[in-house]
């Protein structure tokens, strides 16, 4: 595999994540960029040819995270909703790259059983996937966020309760409220992926933890039922290192759907091998 020579772009200040999406009315990819300090999007309508237009700015919420695209709001256009520092915005497309003002979702606040202060602590997004998880032919989104608070058993630190929140789409912009799945104390999900892992149809969730207290990595997956949508039980699986991303979608001609890592080390072929093999007894995966 080879590729052209890199061709950089602009952003905004400290861009986090990017989407890549038919933004406009061609069949061309756009690219959208997320710039954290700036809280704005940088959307670059695409040239058809690999190379990407002015940069087209719409403002997001405070401090944008992540950001998913899809349509949302039954228009013609394509919109966005990014993960903020402590909601979602939806931004509505107009469909010429530009975006109508952004709209605040909010996630609700949750208790922690081990902080003594019981004031409910706001969940902080830290990514953010989109998915017609009930069969109903509109997008939902899956959100993956955490808390913070002051834990002081023996000792104070910061603690954190990570939880998976689950908004059904009414197809006109509007959400349901969260369906909040908690993941327990010090397993903060750093990112989340929807698809159908399980062969069966329904789209399942994934997030990747991002600090917690076992000295290995692991990646939690719950399975979806569709039609009526209920998370089951997680599936856990050890990894080696911390995992930064995830990913999933068909890489091999089969029917299968491949789950892809990005790492800050190197990755060890014979350990993902034996992840694999692990996983797929308990569902479907196919192991090569």
């Amino acid at each position: 595999m080879a590729f052209d020579l890199l061709t950089d772009y602009a952003t905004g200040a400290s861009p986090t994540d990017l989407a890549l999406a038919q933004i406009n009315a061609g069949s061309q990819l756009d690219l959208v960029v997320v710039n954290y300090s700036d809280s704005t999007v940088s959307v670059r309508l695409g040239n058809g040819d690999g190379t990407f237009g002015d940069a087209q700015v719409a403002a997001t919420g405070t401090n944008p995270r992540a950001v998913v695209a899809g349509n949302f709001s039954g228009s013609a256009s394509t919109d966005l909703v990014t993960a903020n520092a402590n909601a979602l915005s939806l931004l509505v497309g107009n469909g010429d790259g530009t975006f109508q003002l952004p709209q605040s979702i909010a996630l609700p606040p949750q208790i922690s059983p081990l902080n003594s202060d019981p004031t409910p602590l706001p969940q902080n997004p830290s990514s953010v996937a989109t998915g017609d998880l009930n069969g109903d032919g509109k997008l939902d989104l899956v959100v993956a966020a955490d808390t913070y608070f002051t834990y002081c058993p023996y000792y104070c630190y910061t603690a954190s309760d990570g939880y998976v929140n689950v908004l059904l789409g009414n197809g006109t912009g509007g959400f349901d409220a969260a369906q909040v799945h908690p993941l327990g104390t010090n397993r903060s999900p750093g990112a989340v992926a929807v698809g159908s892992v399980a062969g069966d149809g329904a789209l399942c969730d994934h997030r990747q933890q991002r600090r917690h207290e076992r000295p290995r990595g692991q990646r939690r997956r719950r399975i979806g039922r569709a039609n009526q949508f209920q998370l089951g039980l997680p599936i856990e699986i050890d990894l080696a290192r911390r995992r930064a991303f995830i990913g999933l979608s068909k890489i091999r001609p089969t029917s299968a759907i491949d789950g892809v890592l990005v790492s800050a080390s190197r990755t060890e072929e014979s350990r993902l091998r034996r992840i694999c093999e692990r996983f797929r007894r308990k569902s479907r995966y196919e192991c090569r």
